[in-house]
């Protein structure tokens, strides 16, 4: 899943220092196990001095379960609307 993105990140110029998918854990998001083997491979051990940001649920959990500064992202994929969709409903809104 991660291939496609990461030649289209490449393309324009970022390539991640490590990289850690939920196949690689015993368990996937909310468990924070994603961002553990994260610190450690990148040489750090504390969770609570490590960052989450997210536009999803479940890793906005991940982070808060890390025990990580947790920010969350308004997002398309937080509402699971596009941006039309989210003005209509806005407006329409109570």
């Amino acid at each position: 899943m991660m291939q496609p993105v990461l030649a289209r990140a490449l393309e324009q110029g970022y390539a991640p220092e490590h990289l850690v998918c939920s196949g690689e854990t015993p368990a996937g998001r909310p468990a924070p196990l994603m961002i553990y083997k994260a610190l450690r491979g990148a040489g750090h051990m504390a969770a609570v001095q490590s960052r989450e940001v997210d536009d999803a649920q479940v890793g906005i959990a991940e982070g808060k379960a890390a025990g990580a500064f947790t920010v969350g992202v308004a997002s398309g994929n937080a509402w699971d609307c596009r941006l039309k969709s989210w003005q209509r409903r806005r407006h329409n809104a109570p």
